[in-house]
């Protein structure tokens, strides 16, 4: 019994001490908001025991930034807090009012593209919100390598079963059909680009990646 009562209290000190209050907060991984702004919001933190202080609380204060995809927390005693933030990337370009805007994987408009942002315009977006143009070009986007994304001037959904992907080089572009089988129109699509990377104004059709096909 006297070693379950020293180990409640062990416990309860651990939880409530002074000595492990947050007397310092370092901030990780933010770039696109303000480090300062950051700090100001997580104020109230200071003086909480670390143990009082869980991920989600963190979030909480946190989540009006729709530029921050997620948070978490590590204790580093006795008394600093480290926040990880990771921010949401940029995966699109839409046009809205003859402005360039970025959005990320969710539809999220992360501010301003430049002329040095090499990412996919999605044509006929409409309101990226509520847009399934634009969701149905983004299920594409995320499906492409990586190695590939660079290279994709334009992406436009006609429909559910006809998205077409503009390149960049040799005016040549992608008739990529539904949203199946990714993994294989991928591979396949890399072949045919390979083979025909210096002739002009190709489609390379892997609507059908198990028969292909190049006019």
């Amino acid at each position: 019994m006297a070693s379950i009562a020293a180990l409640v209290v062990l416990v309860l000190v651990a939880v409530f001490s002074p000595l492990l209050a947050v007397s310092k907060i370092e901030i990780v991984g933010a770039k696109m908001v303000e480090e300062k702004t950051i700090l100001k919001d997580l104020k109230s933190l200071l003086g909480k025991p670390l143990p009082q202080v869980s991920s989600d609380d963190v979030a909480l204060r946190l989540s009006k930034y729709d530029l921050i995809d997620s948070v978490s927390v590590v204790s580093v005693p006795p008394n600093t807090l480290r926040v990880l933030i990771t921010e949401r990337s940029a995966i699109a370009i839409v046009v809205i009012n003859n402005i360039s805007y970025l959005y990320d994987a969710a539809g999220v408009q992360l501010g301003r593209a430049s002329e040095g942002d090499r990412l996919p315009v999605i044509a006929g977006a409409g309101n990226p919100a509520s847009s399934k143009a634009c969701s149905r070009s983004i299920d594409v986007i995320l499906s492409l390598p990586l190695s590939l994304l660079p290279e994709v001037s334009w992406i436009r959904a006609i429909s559910k079963d006809n998205v077409v992907l503009g390149l960049r080089k040799n005016g040549q572009s992608i008739l990529w059909g539904d949203s199946s089988a990714p993994g294989l129109k991928a591979e396949v699509l890399l072949a045919l680009m390979k083979h025909y990377k210096r002739t002009l104004n190709l489609t390379f059709d892997v609507s059908s990646p198990s028969q292909p096909s190049v006019y």
